[in-house]
């Protein structure tokens, strides 16, 4: 008896977010974030305390400065890091790199699996050492200075809408149907889905979400990645990283726009599969389903900032 009321009380914890840690086993993957980890004063709590952090950051200003003629670190005391995609997204990938580096440094963590949401498959490139952590660098600063070259009508924003039941996803599939600007950009889980599009059509969305009362944010992302607003600069962006040197991967990736892992003979293709990666929705839902269901991964860490 006492048993079963005990199991009861695990499972209430359960069913609203909580966990008791358990030993599980099963392979590690290591996630890195992409668009939206970004902040004012990213890294500045960890500056100055921390050999790996500091490191890693007097790389990044040196990179930085060589790649794209300009300093990295003061800049991240500013609203820049949300406005400026040349510096928001090389601070992404720096800022993956130093927890990757604290994680396996200090912590010991050694992942099975990498994977990248995003803009944060280059981070899990260069931790699988496909790209060296300067590489890594200049792809994001390229794949940021591409989007200068978009015409006006391409450019747009990323909404987030929390959809809590079938008939407020009903509603958002038939918006969308009767709205061609619009696209379903990334599937974050069973509530969370992402849209991309033109900003006044962004703008109409999120007054349509208001008006039905579902939860919407539009978020720190100036431009509609993963939809085909973003096509006319795929060809330019191939070209500035064919220069990069790929090399096998140390560690397994799975790719979020192929929606397995990465195979061997992918990499012949890499600069093609990385400019598709700009316009092509991807569901990361069922890629973590995947991986915990085929691949035996039961244990997920972050590697990124986040407030």
């Amino acid at each position: 008896m006492e048993k079963e009321i005990a199991l009861e009380r695990i499972q209430l914890l359960e069913d609203n977010g909580i966990y008791l840690k358990r030993n599980i086993s099963g392979k590690k993957a290591v996630i890195f974030p992409g668009h939206g980890s970004q902040y004012v004063n990213m890294l500045s709590d960890l500056k100055g305390k921390h050999k790996i952090v500091d490191e890693v950051l007097k790389e990044s200003e040196d990179y930085y400065k060589e790649i794209a003629g300009m300093p990295f670190w003061e800049r991240l005391k500013t609203d820049e890091i949300n406005t400026i995609p040349t510096l928001m997204q090389p601070a992404i990938i720096i800022a993956n790199e130093v927890y990757f580096r604290i994680l396996k440094k200090k912590y010991g963590v050694c992942p099975n699996v990498l994977l990248g949401h995003s803009l944060g498959e280059i981070s899990a490139l260069c931790a699988a050492s496909v790209i060296s952590f300067k590489d890594a660098i200049k792809i994001a600063y390229q794949r940021a200075k591409c989007l200068e070259f978009l015409d006006e009508k391409s450019k747009g924003r990323m909404i987030s809408l929390k959809l809590s039941s079938n008939e407020e996803e009903k509603a958002i599939n038939n918006y969308l149907f009767l709205h061609d600007n619009l696209e379903l950009a990334i599937v974050n889980s069973q509530t969370q889905k992402i849209i991309s599009g033109t900003k006044e059509d962004i703008k109409q969305l999120e007054k349509y979400c208001e008006s039905i009362e579902i939860v919407s944010y539009i978020l720190p992302v100036p431009y509609p990645f993963h939809s085909a607003l973003l096509e006319s600069i795929k060809g330019k962006y191939q070209q500035e990283i064919k220069k990069i040197s790929f090399t096998i991967p140390s560690i397994n990736i799975y790719s979020t726009i192929l929606s397995r892992l990465y195979l061997k003979k992918d990499f012949v293709n890499i600069v093609e599969i990385l400019g598709n990666q700009l316009i092509e929705p991807f569901n990361f839902k069922s890629i973590i389903e995947d991986l915990y269901n085929n691949y035996n991964v039961k244990k997920f860490f972050e590697c990124g900032s986040n407030r």
